[in-house]
């Protein structure tokens, strides 16, 4: 068995930062503005979504992004931050309501130590529309 993954310590070691961009990255073209998120702000805007309302990633990151004025953000470090929020919510018993950004046909969805049918209930619970 491998060896257990602290995401408490994970949660705490990244903080984000804007990079203006001196090549071509993903979406990004040089010159523009990207937001290095963290896990924690992450959380924090998960925290922020209404009940019944469902976001996509790319939207999420679109207004991660703009809060910290930014065009968009790291699509890579974003997927790999949003997983670390949802484990230290879950392996601390702070539940932030994950359901409403993971979308269950996901790789993320399948990695996530929950499962889908548990976000699959909570989606069924909150009637929640994915866009």
């Amino acid at each position: 068995m491998g060896k257990k993954i602290d995401w408490i310590e994970k949660f705490k070691a990244k903080h984000e930062k804007v990079v203006i961009l001196d090549k071509k990255f993903g979406e990004l073209n040089p010159g523009e503005k990207m937001l290095i998120s963290s896990p924690k702000s992450i959380y924090d805007f998960i925290k922020s979504i209404p009940k019944g309302r469902f976001i996509s990633v790319k939207e999420l990151r679109k207004e991660i992004a703009h809060l910290s004025k930014a065009k968009n953000t790291c699509h890579l470090t974003t997927g790999i931050f949003l997983r670390v929020a949802i484990e230290y919510s879950i392996e601390t018993k702070n539940y932030l309501p994950f359901w409403r950004v993971v979308d269950t046909n996901s790789n993320l969805a399948k990695k996530l130590s929950c499962g889908i049918e548990y976000i699959r209930n909570k989606q069924k619970e909150e009637k929640l529309v994915l866009s």
